[in-house]
């Protein structure tokens, strides 16, 4: 049965990082932006309907509703899938560390800053039932994506 876990968290929480971990260590293929990227949609898809477990980064994932009709629609259009939803941690102290640490350019700093001062209230990590939690990381060497 595949399963797709979902990294829940705001900008500079490890979810590129958890993910490739996740790639190279346990073989998982990993997608991210499904929200507004049909590619990676279908890379996600299709992988899970090939019997293919899945890590997906999705900012979405924030808002309850969207991880609720997510998990819904995939259950619904692949037999037998798992989804899960881990969550990182909530601190914008170490969010913005490690935001601020990241050698990919002013502009995409600012723009993560801005997204997690805009969003952080919006986030909530659920209790019941208890769900996995991550901890944030102090920053690693960045690799942008090719």
């Amino acid at each position: 049965m595949p399963k797709v876990v979902f990294l829940v968290g705001l900008c500079g929480a490890g979810k590129s990082r958890k993910a490739e971990e996740m790639e190279k260590s346990e073989g998982y293929v990993s997608v991210e932006g499904i929200h507004g990227n049909l590619k990676e949609f279908l890379k996600l898809t299709d992988s899970l309907r090939a019997g293919k477990d899945c890590v997906a980064e999705e900012f979405q994932t924030i808002s309850p509703a969207y991880r609720a009709w997510i998990k819904d629609w995939l259950e619904k259009g692949i037999p037998g899938v798992t989804v899960e939803f881990w969550f990182f941690d909530k601190d914008l102290v170490k969010l913005t560390r490690n935001v601020l640490s990241r050698p990919d350019g002013d502009k995409r700093i600012q723009d993560h800053l801005h997204i997690n001062m805009n969003n952080f209230h919006l986030y909530e990590i659920p209790t019941d039932p208890p769900p996995v939690i991550l901890q944030i990381d102090p920053p690693t060497p960045y690799k942008a994506k090719p």
